[in-house]
């Protein structure tokens, strides 16, 4: 007698099925990686605000950059300082992407609209703030380009 085993038809059945499992998940996976990469990218406007004191007591220093995906400076970004519904200071990026304004505003709270237009669209940006007197306050802003998806699964079997 011989130690020659038969495989049942069961088994072979098993290895058509696993074949045809591990093809589907490949094709999904190339379908995801497809779609990652012609997904359109969406862009989001990052605003930052810092203070620190001032040298000329009872004035306000407001500055900042305005820049685009690439870090390049966005020209003609507005930045309007709102109390009450009324705009009480405009500032307006250059060349540089840069603005630069002493003001007197005065204690209180004010509204921060920054907005700015690259690639044929408007973003803007609201912020409420608490000026105080004598201080500095940086407000910067940065189109970041967001993808669809932020990781590709990778998968093994």
């Amino acid at each position: 007698m011989s130690n020659l085993h038969y495989a049942p038809r069961r088994s072979r059945l098993r290895r058509v099925l696993r074949g045809v499992a591990a093809s589907v998940v490949s094709l999904a996976t190339v379908a995801v990686a497809a779609a990652y990469v012609v997904a359109p990218t969406r862009t989001a406007f990052a605003v930052t605000i810092g203070t620190e004191p001032n040298a000329v007591p009872g004035v306000e220093l407001l500055y900042g950059r305005v820049t685009g995906p690439a870090g390049a400076p966005l020209v003609h970004a507005r930045l309007l300082v709102e109390r009450d519904g009324r705009v009480v200071a405009r500032l307006t990026t250059g060349p540089l992407g840069t603005y630069r304004q002493l003001l007197r505003l005065g204690r209180g709270a004010y509204e921060l609209v920054l907005s700015a237009r690259a690639g044929g669209r408007s973003f803007v940006h609201r912020m409420r703030v608490v000026f105080v007197p004598g201080r500095r306050y940086r407000v910067s802003g940065r189109l970041l380009p967001q993808r669809v998806f932020t990781f590709l699964p990778v998968a093994s079997y």
